[in-house]
């Protein structure tokens, strides 16, 4: 019996791996129409990333934003909102500068990050809802 469970306890290692690397996890990419259902249907905490192709600090970002949604793909929602294409939500959510980090919990906004942060600050605050 021991051995089956250090046996699970690698498998679990291993998988738990294999998903943090898997570069075809990312972050999904949503609208203003896909905005509203997404956080307030969610059981997980919602991480949105507001950006836009032009943003040079967004696209400094955006790795780092993909990377964080592959190591929580089973504990939290990483979506990202381009507010180039979009401009609604930006604007109900008061989105004044971009990139905009916004974390939300059971449909309402807990955390956020507006310019570049480090990515252990998206961490840690993901951490705290989770």
């Amino acid at each position: 019996m021991c051995g089956r469970s250090s046996a699970n306890s690698a498998q679990s290692k291993q998988s738990e791996e294999d998903r943090n690397t898997d570069q075809s996890i990312r972050a999904i990419e949503i609208s203003d129409t896909d905005f509203p259902d997404l956080i307030s249907e969610s059981n997980k905490p919602v991480l949105v990333y507001f950006w836009a192709p032009w943003c040079v600090p967004c696209r400094q970002l955006t790795p780092t934003i993909d990377d964080i949604a592959r190591q929580y793909s089973d504990r939290a929602v990483v979506a990202k909102l381009n507010t180039q294409m979009f401009q609604q939500t930006p604007a109900q959510l008061g989105v004044r500068g971009i990139p905009t980090i916004i974390i939300t919990q059971n449909g309402k906004e807990v955390e956020r990050f507006v310019g570049l942060q480090s990515a252990a600050t998206y961490r840690e605050a993901l951490d705290k809802h989770i």
